[in-house]
């Protein structure tokens, strides 16, 4: 590491090399920044100084546990050595910023003009949806949903075996209004320009009598780009709703009534049994349960159109909670648990172990 941060200081092909990093199309970071000698000048020096610590760290955990073989007190300075390299890395951390700052007035402006419970597709200020309040169909994610990244890729004319989280979006596809999306902002001559979609969002929810059954990936993009099929009117399914809706105008009515990042508390009075439509996307984490004063004591939460969710309702009033609870986050939690507790065990074995070695010997023995 240290021969590495003396390259980085003093090598002339720094330059090349931040060259080659903007050429992969994967940096954040704007093209006019790169151009500048002082950005180049500052990433080389950043570059050399974090190897240069990283390898005086190493260096000293490798004295430290050549001395700990001849006295077992080192290790405490080991953790203190941890504990300082945790402070060193967050001490680069503190600078903060007003988050207003980054948001462009223009388009925050514009949105506050237009409210509604609809999705943008930005590509003016991509992946800006946090910093500026309003829901974004597609945006920066690592770990975006399978059947949500093949179904973008279809709509976009690839084939969505090619799904992935990088995609250039070509259109605003007449199936976004499954979505909510409403607009598509891209960048104009000077600000931002933002297009209305031809087709109106759907509502949030969506109380639907008529539906079908459709298996496979491919049989159910099909079906959804057939002439056919009316989003607003029907839903496709994966296996046989229950109860199971019957036919008949105007099913009822259902809103929201509370929501968080992980679920939506939702009351629906329905005059027949029908498809409660949420146009949010599916995962098999996400359920629905009944509420006291439910007419229904348990609910099925469906894959609908390939990437939304759909709960089967009797007639009645309802009240459930569509919740994401992870199977895995709680074997997580379980482990850390575990590990947690034999790490206490380990630490308290290795005090009593320490303990006999730091008492003086007895004299006279």
């Amino acid at each position: 590491m240290a021969l590495a941060g003396f390259w980085a200081i003093e090598t002339k092909f720094w330059r090349s090399l931040m060259d080659g990093v903007y050429a992969t199309g994967e940096s954040k970071i704007p093209s006019q920044l790169y151009a500048t000698s002082e950005f180049a000048a500052r990433s080389q020096h950043g570059a050399a100084t974090s190897l240069a610590v990283a390898a005086a760290t190493c260096a000293l955990l490798g004295s430290l546990l050549a001395c700990a073989k001849r006295e077992a007190r080192v290790f405490y300075g080991i953790v203190a050595l941890g504990v300082a390299e945790m402070f060193w890395f967050a001490h680069a951390a503190r600078p903060t910023f007003d988050s207003a700052t980054v948001v462009n007035r223009e388009e925050q402006s514009f949105l506050t003009e237009h409210p509604g419970d609809y999705r943008i597709l930005n590509r003016f200020t991509p992946d800006s949806a946090l910093a500026i309040g309003v829901p974004d169909m597609w945006g920066y994610d690592p770990s975006v949903v399978r059947r949500y990244a093949e179904f973008i890729r279809w709509t976009q004319g690839s084939s969505p075996d090619e799904a992935s989280e990088d995609i250039i979006f070509k259109w605003a596809d007449p199936l976004y209004t499954m979505l909510r999306l409403r607009y598509v902002l891209l960048p104009g001559a000077k600000q931002f320009q933002a297009f209305e979609v031809e087709s109106p969002p759907m509502p949030h929810l969506q109380l639907i009598s008529k539906y079908r059954v459709v298996h496979g990936r491919d049989a159910i993009l099909d079906t959804l780009r057939s002439a056919g099929f009316n989003p607003r009117a029907e839903v496709l399914l994966e296996s046989e709703p229950a109860p199971t809706p019957l036919p008949g105008e105007n099913p009822g009515a259902a809103q929201i009534t509370a929501s968080s990042t992980d679920s939506l508390t939702i009351e629906a009075d329905v005059t027949h049994p029908a498809i409660l439509l949420i146009t949010d996307v599916y995962t098999p984490s996400w359920r629905a349960v009944a509420l006291p004063g439910s007419v229904q004591s348990k609910y099925q939460l469906l894959p609908s159109n390939y990437i939304l969710r759909a709960v089967p309702l009797l007639a009645g009033h309802h009240r459930l909670r569509v919740e994401y609870v992870s199977r895995e986050f709680a074997i997580g939690k379980w482990i850390s648990v575990a590990a947690s507790i034999l790490f206490l065990v380990a630490l308290y074995r290795f005090r009593q172990i320490m303990l006999p070695l730091s008492e003086p010997a007895g004299e006279g023995r």
